[in-house]
């Protein structure tokens, strides 16, 4: 059957006299089975009390065969059925031979774990690292185009509060508009900044003023800065 899986079983509770061909009448109703592995001796010469078989079987016949088995009497001893791990060399073979996947998961978890000793000031980078034009922005995520600028949303913690924005997001003015103003909600104050996400367009271009220009060679002219050069 197409839904058939290879499924590898460990026996306990076996006695020196049931032999691997009990457990293969046993065992055939549910499936074909391909091997029956015995273990050698214990140091004193005991035989060991389970053993392993290997066969073809169905998720449903292996769940009936579990449900039925597992716990019941045979031969004058009870059965305990479980799924074994696979044979020491296959697993060593596939710690060998990792799936593609499997690489891609622990490079990725690498990368993540590698950023976390770094830091949460450091940045992440792009998959793309090519150059973001007015042409090709649309092909990365976050890019927009706004007076000629492109602009990127950051998402970072803010060391400082910031004003508000110029420009209220669609989402939020429309929310506004139907429920009225949001009551604030107490919090405890935060242990670190909130991490969120500025689009600087919302900002709109601000022009520094006050006393951190003071001295800077400039002059203001309608609302401008205008820097000239001052031959010395």
């Amino acid at each position: 059957m197409s839904d058939t899986v290879t499924k590898r079983l460990h026996i306990g509770g076996l006695t020196p006299n049931i032999t691997p061909t009990h457990l293969r009448d046993r065992f055939k109703i549910f499936g074909q089975v391909d091997e029956v592995e015995q273990l050698q001796p214990d140091a004193l010469g005991q035989p060991r009390p389970f053993a392993y078989l290997t066969m073809q079987i169905t998720p449903a016949q292996l769940k009936r065969c579990m449900n039925i088995l597992s716990g019941s009497m045979y031969r004058g001893t009870q059965l305990r059925i479980a799924e074994a791990k696979p044979r020491f060399s296959e697993r060593l073979a596939a710690e060998a031979n990792p799936p593609a996947r499997q690489i891609e998961k622990e490079q990725v978890s690498k990368r993540k774990r590698a950023r976390r000793e770094m830091g949460l000031e450091v940045g992440k980078e792009a998959q793309d690292m090519g150059v973001v034009t007015e042409d090709n922005y649309k092909r990365s995520k976050f890019w927009k185009v706004a007076d000629d600028h492109l602009i990127r949303p950051l998402a970072i913690r803010p060391t400082h509060p910031l004003p508000p924005p110029v420009i209220q997001p669609a989402q939020l003015a429309k929310k506004e508009s139907k429920a009225g103003p949001s009551k604030p909600v107490k919090r405890n104050p935060p242990n670190r900044q909130r991490r969120r996400v500025i689009d600087p367009f919302l900002w709109q271009p601000t022009h520094l003023s006050g006393s951190t220009l003071e001295g800077s060679g400039g002059r203001k002219t309608d609302g401008e800065w205008v820097f000239e050069e001052v031959d010395e």
